[in-house]
């Protein structure tokens, strides 16, 4: 009996003691890896708060890129909720002819200009961002092909033949999105004057990467064949009735155009409105940045 205790007892003993020891150093390791999670949990903690303490917030800042050998800056506002950890809603706003210039590296000053210019205003509260590229001197923002119809004061006062940005534009909302957490499907376009042609026709040659256009007096130049593709994204045209820089029968041609192709397009027109009275009203009106931020590219 005693034989059969020490050939069966002990050894099955001397197991449950090795297994309760093996068992004590799982229990120790798991608590060390315990320690050492929250340990790298807290740091990653701090690093974020870092990160986010750094992040700017309510104020304009200088975006820059490049395009070819040319370095650019645009100027960007980032929202003062504006968190890194979500995707953003960009809109792109393009100046009109009187904007052209360099900025040297220095976009925030040259926005600081635009003390009484309207658009200031509106996207201090927008929950978006915002970017205002800057054409070089003597360019357009987007080429016009041949069968482009011109209002008389474009004939006479602007140079057919001048270079253009639409490479400027890319390479912006390109720069914003590589350092700021836009969202690929809320990045839309805007523009006034100039800027409200390159604004349409950029959407025409860029549909797939647009949520929606917001041409602001964009329709001094014209081109009815880009109709059909502009059908296919959401645009609000407003337009002035008395422009005489871009005459409202101009953008009423091009919108027929756009609906007939079977598109989406609201128009609205000011009445007794010139040129630049439609851009102030135009961006006094919350209704057109709510509409932009509700656009999505499906």
């Amino acid at each position: 009996m005693r034989q059969q205790l020490f050939q069966f007892g002990i050894p099955a003993f001397t197991r449950h003691t090795a297994q309760l020891r093996d068992h004590r150093k799982s229990c120790k390791l798991a608590n060390l890896i315990d320690k050492m999670s929250h340990t790298v949990l807290f740091l990653i903690s701090l690093m974020i708060g870092v990160v986010q303490a750094d992040t700017p917030q309510g104020q304009f800042v200088n975006l820059n890129f490049s395009v070819g050998d040319s370095q650019r800056t645009a100027a960007l506002w980032v929202p003062s909720n504006y968190d890194p950890a979500k995707s953003w809603p960009l809109i792109v706003f393009l100046h009109g002819g009187g904007g052209n210039g360099d900025n040297n590296g220095d976009a925030i000053g040259w926005i600081n200009q635009w003390q009484k210019n309207p658009l200031l205003t509106p996207i201090s509260d927008l929950p978006a961002l915002v970017a205002i590229p800057r054409a070089p001197k003597d360019h357009g923002w987007v080429d016009s092909p041949r069968t482009a119809q011109h209002s008389e004061w474009v004939r006479n006062n602007v140079d057919m033949g001048r270079e253009h940005s639409i490479s400027h534009i890319d390479a912006a909302i390109d720069a914003a999105q590589s350092n700021f957490a836009v969202d690929p499907l809320r990045i839309t376009i805007m523009g006034f004057s100039m800027g409200g042609y390159g604004t349409v026709r950029y959407g025409a040659l860029r549909t797939d990467r647009l949520a929606a256009l917001a041409p602001i007096a964009g329709f001094g130049t014209i081109v009815l064949e880009d109709a059909k593709v502009l059908s296919t994204i959401p645009i609000w045209a407003i337009q002035g009735d008395q422009d005489q820089l871009v005459p409202a029968e101009q953008a009423r041609r091009m919108v027929q155009a756009i609906k007939a192709a079977g598109g989406d397009v609201r128009y609205t027109e000011y009445e007794g409105a010139g040129h630049g009275e439609t851009f102030r009203r135009a961006l006094e009106n919350s209704e057109v940045f709510e509409w932009l931020l509700e656009q999505k590219n499906d």
